[in-house]
């Protein structure tokens, strides 16, 4: 079955001179499922939703809602 939302090698970071906020992020999420995202302060949480919502774009790695490339999906 073809996953709702799908991280894919996820690497992000603000700006060319910081660290990786997120390297190699995966998540796939599956119709029907209930998932939480759970860490310590820092560690990327936030970041990530914004990724999967389009909010950021990735410097690394796809985001794929329904199989097709967020990238190529229209924000509104």
């Amino acid at each position: 079955m073809l996953p709702i939302i799908e991280a894919k090698n996820i690497k992000y970071r603000y700006n060319h001179k910081s660290d990786w906020v997120l390297n190699e992020f995966n998540l796939s999420v599956e119709s029907g499922e209930i998932v939480g995202i759970i860490g310590p302060n820092g560690s990327g949480k936030t970041t990530a939703l914004k990724l999967l919502s389009k909010v950021l774009k990735p410097t690394d790695g796809k985001v794929m809602l329904m199989g097709k490339d967020i990238s190529h999906i229209k924000q509104r």
